[in-house]
């Protein structure tokens, strides 16, 4: 996938198209439930910008503090490998709360410092909540921007024309129907996003 470069973050706010679909069910047996999901990205040299949709029959926001626990509540996520060093994950709720980590592996991880989570703004279209379980249909949007310098462990003076790999996900374990979608597959026994074998290559463009 290419992502496209834009001149600026306004414009990529006012232009994004949620247009690739995550849309892989990895492990239909056991989660079957696949709510309507989809994404777009672009940059700006300097920072990310991705735009989430989502269509789902309940919704949950209950996380509000940086690094907490987004993954129970209505999720989406973005994880991006420069190289062998390891991989970031950017973690969403619906309600705009965010988790940063830098790891390895799943357990070996260092999340963002306060100073870095900060950066990182997101705009979500239900508000920053708390939100406590809704059980009834709801279709939300989240966006979020990322400055280059949130990937703390490296050094990017401008990311026009890297090369990377990458997956983006929706989850929501605590919700009545957990699940566990894809952009890329995954080829796993059980539920596992942290997986770099499975990341898909990706291009900023010059």
């Amino acid at each position: 996938m290419v992502i496209p470069k834009v001149n600026s973050v306004g414009e990529a706010l006012q232009t994004l198209s949620p247009s690739h679909s995550i849309g892989c069910v990895d492990w239909p047996e056991k989660y079957p439930y696949a709510p309507a999901v989809s994404f777009g990205i672009a940059h700006t040299g300097k920072e990310i910008v991705l735009r989430f949709a989502v269509r789902e029959q309940a919704v949950r926001g209950v996380t509000t503090v940086a690094n907490g626990p987004v993954w129970e509540d209505s999720c989406v996520e973005f994880f991006l490998s420069l190289d062998a060093a390891g991989y970031y994950n950017f973690e969403f709720n619906c309600v705009g709360a965010k988790l940063l980590g830098f790891r390895k592996e799943r357990d070996d991880f260092e999340h963002g410092a306060p100073a870095v989570m900060e950066t990182i703004r997101t705009f979500p279209s239900l508000g920053h909540g708390p939100l406590e379980l809704r059980e009834q249909q709801t279709a939300w949007t989240l966006d979020a921007v990322i400055p280059a310098a949130a990937l703390f462990r490296h050094r990017i003076a401008d990311l026009s024309g890297l090369e990377a790999r990458a997956n983006f996900y929706k989850c929501g374990d605590a919700l009545p129907q957990p699940h566990f979608l894809s952009w890329a597959p995954i080829d796993w026994p059980e539920p596992n996003f942290h997986l770099e074998q499975f990341f898909a290559g990706v291009t900023f463009e010059k």
